[in-house]
């Protein structure tokens, strides 16, 4: 279902996200002939570098190098406080991650799952769903959640926080892509056994892989897929 996308908009709060999520799948589709833009709810480096603008523009220097590697078309940054997004208004970030998926006419959103232990995370999941609400004329016909390392596993397993994978996504031929766009991140690199470690984040879609039958593989939870012919614009 997701590789039949055209026009697919990954929604995340950090700069890597995007990569730990769903950098495997964003190749396959780069590949396949789709267009893939990323939105980035966050400035993503000031909770970490604060006024360090050396450090600050090094991690956009890495963003563009992980959009280059995995073909994304577009990268749009919101530029929100980083790791402060439950001081935003609800409204806002609703408003804005709206009006970048009005204007792309996307028939596929990509986000976090709300489970997650980082609350910016489950703040921008909780937009989208607004954002993606299934109204009459909706371009919007998938909306997915991914799996980030150092994030998901560590959320609470209470019922509404377990990442239930029910799509999968076979990225054989594009796991390198993926690691290369993570290694892109340097600073967000860490030693094995990390999770955020490249040794982890391979071994995890080799494990997802095994279960599915495939070498490695990207998961996402279904949250709304509905199959037929596509509405207008809202």
């Amino acid at each position: 279902m997701i590789l039949n996308s055209r026009r697919t908009l990954v929604v995340v709060a950090h700069p890597d996200d995007e990569t730990l999520g769903a950098g495997g799948t964003i190749r396959r589709l780069v590949d396949a002939g789709a267009q893939v833009d990323l939105l980035i709810a966050t400035d993503g480096s000031s909770a970490q570098f604060e006024n360090d603008m050396e450090a600050r523009n090094r991690r956009s220097s890495h963003l563009d190098r992980a959009c280059e590697i995995l073909g994304i078309s577009r990268r749009m940054v919101l530029d929100f406080p980083d790791m402060r997004l439950d001081t935003v208004a609800h409204i806002e970030l609703n408003r804005a991650i709206g009006q970048a998926a009005d204007a792309g006419n996307y028939d596929t959103i990509l986000t976090h799952h709300p489970g997650d232990v980082n609350m910016d995370h489950r703040q921008v999941f909780n937009s989208v769903m607004v954002v993606a609400r299934p109204v009459p004329g909706a371009i919007i016909r998938t909306l997915a959640t991914f799996f980030i390392n150092s994030s998901t596993e560590w959320g609470a397993p209470h019922a509404n926080g377990a990442f239930s994978p029910n799509l999968f996504v076979d990225v054989d031929r594009t796991i390198h892509q993926k690691l290369a766009a993570l290694a892109a991140y340097e600073d967000e690199l860490r030693p094995w056994p990390h999770p955020r470690s490249v040794e982890a984040v391979r071994a995890r879609a080799q494990t997802v892989g095994s279960e599915v039958g495939v070498g490695h593989a990207e998961a996402f939870q279904l949250i709304r897929g509905l199959v037929g012919e596509p509405g207008v614009t809202r």
